[in-house]
């Protein structure tokens, strides 16, 4: 049995520097409907066999490897201590492409890696020297509004829009869709777990997987998807050898400094895209634990930040990746902590459980041939639905960030500029707003909110470290 915490304490762990490693099984218990979740997140981790393919030109067998280590990799969030599920950083991958496809088809692993590394060497040093935490500080509430919202609404529009995902599905996503916004985000529902009605609470407590099983079904009917099934060989692993022969830097050689220093601001471009993954996982994480008193959750961007910079870093030298590693998986974290919410202590002891769970469970489906076999046909239609449950989520974060209609109007006018021009217009946008717009009184304002809430999150993390040396001390 796993260990247990004082009430409004942290979950143990053990200490390394900034990170808190658990065990699973020791310091806490995997939870099974977000495991159902995570094998779910495998079949979609397929995916990104296309991307990588498009951008380094290597063959289907190297890219699958290079989308199974990359999920495997997912677990370094899970031991350092995050709450959060893996995933990619989706918005930047025309980016990517753009960048690798503007060399020669011999030199295209190489500029992928140079862009990976380069990547990776902004996050580590962001959080390593603590700034990434600092960042946020200084960026007022009406910027990261802008950035949250224009993530939500970009992950609606790509699918509706001509040539997305509902044009090839149209039956099987829409009516999918509506299933999963009525499971996950209903009031009326949300009054029949509540009142206790048993199936109510089974399809509660599976968060995605309900949809995902109607789109199975819908896509089956329909024909939109074939339903396939097979069983053997049970377990099939990647291709490792070609893996590195075709991708690893080590193999085909180190991008040189030429390339490298072109990489730098693509990177850049990039890592915007992924500092609003942040600014998203803040929220929906904050607002995902603020109804559980009994477990003190703590996100640490420095430490998020280091993450992400570490898996970035292992795929670059290992096997470049073209949909890049992101701290957030916006769809299975948002599902998770809706679960942690509505469940209780009870029903979903620890919210580093349920991510364990996700984390964990990606990669250990990718080589489960029966699973795979059963949904891969519809992992273009799960994708839809993962992006269209983190643009209902995040934009009502989006706007909860703003504190005025001022902020409202800044936001808008990024979040717009995002979905037209990309992520590096739209913050650049939402910065000469702010400097004509805001006034100094506002500028101090919007400073000091943010800095009061950094400091209540400050206090909160020495409150639950107070609580756990009164636990080591009573132990003793």
């Amino acid at each position: 049995m796993a260990m247990k915490r004082p009430y409004g304490g942290e979950q143990p762990y053990i200490k390394v520097g900034m990170f808190k490693v658990r065990i699973p099984f020791i310091h806490c218990n995997p939870t099974f409907p977000e495991a159902i979740q995570g094998m779910c997140n495998g079949v979609l981790c397929f995916g990104a066999i296309a991307t990588v393919m498009l951008c380094t030109g290597v063959s289907e067998e190297a890219a699958y490897g290079a989308a199974f280590l990359s999920t495997f990799l997912y677990i370094i969030n899970s031991l350092a201590g995050d709450p959060t599920v893996c995933g990619w950083i989706m918005p930047a991958v025309p980016l990517v492409v753009a960048f690798c496809q503007g060399y020669p088809p011999e030199q295209q692993v190489q500029a992928m890696a140079a862009l990976q590394l380069m990547l990776a060497a902004i996050f580590l040093f962001l959080g390593g020297t603590g700034l990434a935490k600092k960042v946020i500080t200084f960026v007022p509430p009406s910027i990261k509004g802008g950035i949250v919202l224009g993530a939500a609404i970009a992950s609606i529009f790509g699918e509706y829009k001509t040539g997305g995902r509902v044009g090839t599905y149209p039956i099987t996503i829409m009516v999918s869709t509506v299933a999963m916004i009525f499971l996950l985000y209903s009031p009326v529902f949300k009054g029949w777990v509540k009142k206790g009605n048993p199936v109510a609470k089974m399809l509660a407590s599976l968060g995605l997987v309900p949809a995902v099983i109607l789109a199975m079904i819908l896509a089956a009917i329909t024909g939109e998807s074939p339903m396939e099934f097979s069983i053997f060989p049970i377990i099939t692993l990647p291709n490792f050898a070609t893996m590195f022969r075709e991708l690893s830097p080590f193999s085909v050689g180190f991008p040189s400094p030429a390339i490298l220093i072109s990489a730098i601001p693509t990177a850049f471009a990039i890592y915007i895209v992924a500092f609003g993954d942040t600014l998203v996982l803040k929220e929906i994480v904050r607002d995902g634990t603020a109804s559980r008193k009994d477990e003190y959750c703590e996100l640490n961007v420095n430490r998020v930040s280091i993450t992400a910079g570490l898996r970035n870093l292992i795929l670059g030298c290992i096997c470049p990746f073209g949909p890049l590693a992101s701290p957030l998986g916006a769809a299975f974290t948002i599902s998770m902590l809706q679960g942690y919410e509505d469940r209780g202590e009870k029903g979903f002891y620890s919210v580093h459980g349920g991510a364990m769970s996700g984390n964990y469970m990606p990669f250990i489906t990718m080589i489960f041939t029966p699973i795979v076999s059963l949904v891969r046909p519809i992992a273009p239609i799960c994708m839809s639905l993962c992006l269209v449950s983190q643009g209902f989520t995040c934009t009502a974060s989006g706007i909860g960030l703003c504190r005025e209609k001022t902020d409202l109007a800044i936001a808008g006018a990024i979040a717009a500029v995002m979905v037209a021009r990309g992520a590096a217009w739209g913050f650049a946008v939402g910065i000469v707003c702010y400097i004509f717009i805001a006034s100094r009184d506002k500028r101090k304002d919007d400073l000091a909110y943010n800095r009061s809430v950094i400091a209540a999150e400050d206090e909160e993390e020495r409150k639950a470290r107070e609580l756990r040396e009164k636990e080591r001390n009573a132990a003793a």
